[in-house]
């Protein structure tokens, strides 16, 4: 039944004139915009796995590791801000030209770094492109698809993000047998699908309806014959779009200066930016962060001793997320935006209590110090000394436990051992049986700085999968889906942008501060901390998100417009205003229903 409804859709003649009818060059259209999500992903994942071998090639502390990915978040937020004003100005197609331009540089910039501050310049200027892919691509996927597709293409780019986690993942486990620098490939790499998104790029259409706004109507024309089938007579549409931009043009839109104040002013766009914002706050206050950028680290922290296991597995992490996200993507336009995101969040909430539980776990079965090292080093503090336990030795940022594996992979005969303080060395202990790891594995001798041997890795890896299963069914894609339907038009570009900056600061938040939590905290309490937003988030969701799917995007306009009150689609929704109609050759443009004026009309 519901094929049928899409069919008479699509087929509908009004004038004897097919309306919407999409050729199938809007999915290499679509293809080509996708690739900047897949180059998004492909930072996160790329960086995630990097992350291991860089703290070690340039011996980084938890402040400099978080620096890295800090850096790229903020200059993200700032230019997603800045991507909505220049999308408006200069359109949709420049904006993406620039940001593929931009990603390529910065690619090669990262991969050839020789020390720290090269490495962050180029994770600044990789955090540029981010930012204006992240608000550049919905915009412009909105302006293009049709209105029942338009979840489905929006979810669809987010796939891409999650796909490009998983390549990432999948290049990075095999540079990391090439050599010791197998990093820099690792970054390097990112080159070629940016380059082909350029090349790409320069042969698709600008948005029709930026074009009609700026008074391009013939390019306009161009593109809509370009997006819509093959023969098609695109007059109908364009005067639809030319007339509900003449008309907004009337009512007033407010200028850059005035934009700001205009979303702050009306409450209509106040409850939207209240929904918007919220969904991003929750998505990245949930911990999402930390598990797109230290997925490895987290590995790593669960027990998981060799690095190349610990990237295969994060391979194995990020397809279960893509995974999910696919089965998302099958599911957004058939039940819908807020039951798909309830469901999703909380079997988030149940994967975080898992992850807290299986961290503690770790922590109250950690391997004991029970072997005395001989302390002849003159660098040695004895900082390290006092220690009893494995866990309590590696949350000191100057040791590291030294063990060696018994017959039933357990450690034994552990030693607590102090690092090299200037410059920091992390691989090995500046004095007994770890200070030099040749030949430690004839000895089965190992060295850990920041984790843990135990028998429970198995628990927190299991809630950190369960995590990425439910996430990317819902949470993953669904506030950025949401933020490309529920503002007005005239308001969309800075909306969007608002709420992208609002994702970029929760999740720089959450970045900064996940490493150095880990120094003064147990490993379970974050992520307990983190499970309670995730409750706090549910009830968020349930009372303030309402239904958007199968709306058009003249139908959302309205659907703010209203004080909260309790609805059938969530518990304070705002009700729909009154529709009006205006009639454009037969056309009832309500963003509703289209119907056929008869003559006993």
């Amino acid at each position: 039944m519901a094929a049928d409804e899409d069919s008479d859709e699509e087929h509908l003649h009004v004038d004897r004139v097919p309306l919407r009818v999409f050729s199938k060059f809007i999915y290499l259209l679509v293809f080509f915009t996708g690739i900047g999500s897949f180059l998004v992903g492909f930072d996160g994942g790329n960086l995630s796995c990097a992350l291991i071998f860089l703290k070690e090639d340039f011996s980084l502390n938890h402040g400099w590791q978080s620096a890295l990915v800090s850096a790229t978040i903020t200059a993200a937020g700032i230019f997603c801000l800045v991507a909505g004003f220049l999308a408006e100005r200069f359109g949709r197609k420049p904006v993406m030209l620039c940001a593929s331009f931009v990603y390529a540089m910065s690619s090669i910039l990262t991969a050839s770094a020789n020390n720290v501050t090269q490495l962050l310049a180029g994770r600044v200027v990789v955090g540029i492109a981010i930012g204006l892919f992240t608000t550049t691509i919905p915009l412009y996927i909105t302006d293009i698809g049709p209105d029942r597709l338009r979840g489905r293409l929006i979810t669809g780019t987010v796939c891409l993000i999650a796909a490009g986690q998983l390549v990432a993942a999948l290049v990075d486990g095999v540079f990391a047998y090439a050599s010791e620098s197998g990093w820099r490939y690792m970054f390097g790499v990112g080159t070629i699908p940016a380059l082909i998104q350029f090349s790409g790029f320069v042969f698709m259409p600008e948005s029709p309806r930026w074009l009609i706004k700026n008074g391009r109507y013939e390019e306009a024309r161009a593109a809509l014959r370009a997006i819509r089938d093959r023969g098609a007579d695109v007059n109908e549409e364009f005067d639809v779009e030319r007339v509900s931009i003449d008309e907004q043009v009337r009512a007033g839109t407010p200028d850059s200066s005035s934009i700001w104040r205009e979303l702050i002013r009306q409450p209509g766009l106040r409850r939207a930016l209240v929904v918007g914002c919220g969904l991003h706050m929750v998505q990245q206050l949930i911990g999402t962060n930390i598990v797109i950028y230290y997925s490895a680290t987290i590995i790593q922290l669960a027990g998981v001793r060799d690095t190349t296991v610990v990237i295969w597995i994060s391979s194995l992490v990020f397809a279960i997320n893509l995974l999910a996200t696919l089965i998302g993507l099958g599911l957004v336009e058939r039940i819908g935006r807020r039951p798909l995101t309830l469901f999703s969040l909380l079997g988030v909430l149940v994967g975080l209590v898992i992850m807290a539980i299986g961290f503690q776990l770790t922590t109250l079965n950690t391997p004991l110090v029970t072997y005395e090292e001989k302390h002849v080093s003159s660098e040695d503090t004895g900082v390290c000394h006092p220690y009893l336990t494995c866990e309590a030795c590696v949350e000191d940022v100057s040791c590291g436990y030294c063990y060696v594996l018994g017959d039933d992979s357990s450690a034994i005969q552990g030693s607590c051992s102090q690092v090299r303080p200037s410059p920091l060395d992390i691989s090995h202990a500046i004095e007994g049986r770890c200070a030099n790891m040749t030949g430690a594995s004839d000895l089965n001798l190992h060295w850990t700085y920041d984790h843990c041997p135990s028998w429970f890795t198995w628990v927190p890896l299991m809630g950190l999968m369960l995590y990425l299963v439910f996430y990317g069914q819902g949470m993953g894609t669904m506030p950025w889906t949401v933020n490309s339907e529920i503002y007005p038009s005239k308001f969309r570009h800075a909306g969007f942008a608002l709420a992208s900056a609002v994702n970029f600061f929760c999740s720089l938040l959450v970045g900064s501060t996940f490493l150095l939590f880990i120094e003064v905290m147990p490993k379970y309490g974050i992520f307990w901390m983190y499970a309670v937003i995730a409750a706090l988030g549910l009830f968020f969701i349930l009372f303030l998100l309402p239904e958007t799917k199968g709306k058009s995007i003249e139908e959302l306009e309205g659907m703010f417009a209203t004080p909260w009150k309790p609805s059938e689609n969530s518990l304070l929704a705002p009700v729909e205003k009154a529709v009006q109609y205006v009639h454009i050759r037969g056309l009832n443009r309500d963003g509703r229903n289209m119907s056929v004026d008869s003559d006993s009309d």
